[in-house]
């Protein structure tokens, strides 16, 4: 009976010192781990990381900084490149915007430059198509950006005789139909609908000597109002754009054609016509 004690009794300072044991161990790892979260060399590798370049807070990256980069944004088209740099064609003597729609130019005739004044000073003169001077005033609205890709887009499809749909349209721009259809016809003066459709009419009427295509009634702010005639579409001055915030777009069905307003329809709420004909 007494052996059975005196082992019970061992056995628990065994126990006992175990756990002294552990805690000690776990004080030590403990105290270890705060030691090397503060050692040198791990706070000098994290010193050492490039942190982001931050520009009004927002986090940027340089892009379109090397020939091979500007002239494959040029080749697409690239709106996001808008800004960066522009490019002028040596045997025209004319600079342009990267994503100007302009026939595209050899590479050996194109010389990059970071700013149209830059160009300028080299000899070159604006393009009258994509208007780069006005490159830095445009570009402090993003908006504007997207508005010139949605030409872009609408542009291209109705140089083929399509017409984009507005949810297409609105899907690659990265605006709601809505915000689109408001924004795009307070800047260009009528709808991508319209627009698509002024194209179309312009080169199909081409041979007749009429190339200029029909826009909308003069209920719209013509300050805004693009002045377009076959391939080429103007860009709208800061003036035109500062005259009236997005926000406080009112819509103007006054002198449209009731299909134009069935088609406008039609392009926002494509679920509603679905089972309809006509």
């Amino acid at each position: 009976m007494m052996e059975a004690i005196s082992s019970a009794s061992q056995l628990n300072e065994k126990l006992v010192a175990t756990n002294m044991s552990n805690r000690q161990l776990f004080h030590v790892f403990a105290t270890d781990r705060n030691i090397k979260s503060n050692h040198p060399r791990r706070i000098s590798r994290c010193a050492s990381r490039p942190s982001p370049t931050r520009i009004n807070n927002k986090r940027t990256t340089t892009v379109f900084s090397n020939p091979q980069q500007r002239w494959s944004a040029i080749v697409s088209r690239n709106p996001d490149a808008a800004g960066s740099f522009v490019y002028a064609v040596k045997t025209t003597g004319i600079y342009c915007r990267p994503d100007c729609k302009a026939r595209l130019a050899r590479r050996a005739n194109v010389v990059f430059f970071d700013s149209g004044p830059l160009a300028q000073e080299a000899g070159y003169r604006a393009c009258k198509r994509c208007k780069p001077e006005l490159l830095a005033s445009q570009q402090e609205d993003p908006l504007v950006g997207k508005i010139r890709h949605a030409v872009f887009l609408v542009e291209d499809h109705a140089s083929r005789g399509q017409k984009i749909s507005l949810g297409d349209l609105s899907h690659q721009v990265g605006l709601s139909k809505w915000h689109l259809l408001r924004v795009f016809r307070r800047i260009q003066g009528l709808s991508p609908h319209e627009m698509s459709t002024a194209i179309i009419n312009a080169i199909e009427t081409e041979g007749d000597g009429n190339q200029e295509s029909p826009l909308l009634p003069a209920g719209n702010d013509t300050s805004a109002r693009t002045t377009m005639c076959h391939g080429e579409l103007s860009v709208p001055t800061e003036a035109s754009w500062d005259a009236q915030s997005p926000e406080d777009m009112n819509w103007d069905w006054g002198g449209s054609e009731h299909g134009e307003v069935d088609d406008v329809l039609r392009d926002l709420f494509p679920e509603l016509y679905g089972g309809f004909t006509g």
